[in-house]
């Protein structure tokens, strides 16, 4: 994963994707999509759509960090909420 994020890193300043942060207005807009994001890393982890292994704990294990790193705005604590439940955290 780290590799991953490595390699992405050097491609978008290569190529000069803008980054920015968005305004704190459009964040809860925005919140649904990044749990969607986390529910298919987690996913992805729980049973792998290829290689050898079909059990990827460190990617299942970094989605439900993700997702409760997200959780700690109260924004997003409904959403948030159900996700941990659903992966029995």
């Amino acid at each position: 994963m780290a590799q991953r994020l490595s390699r992405a890193r050097v491609r978008i300043k290569a190529t000069g994707i803008p980054y920015h942060v968005p305004d704190p207005a459009d964040l809860p807009a925005r919140a649904d999509e990044v749990m969607q994001v986390i529910y298919l890393i987690f996913n992805e982890g729980y049973l792998a759509s290829s290689g050898d292994t079909l059990l990827r704990r460190d990617q299942s294990t970094e989605a439900i960090r993700l997702g409760q790193s997200f959780m700690t705005d109260a924004r997003h604590g409904g959403t948030c909420w159900a996700a941990r439940a659903y992966v029995g955290q």
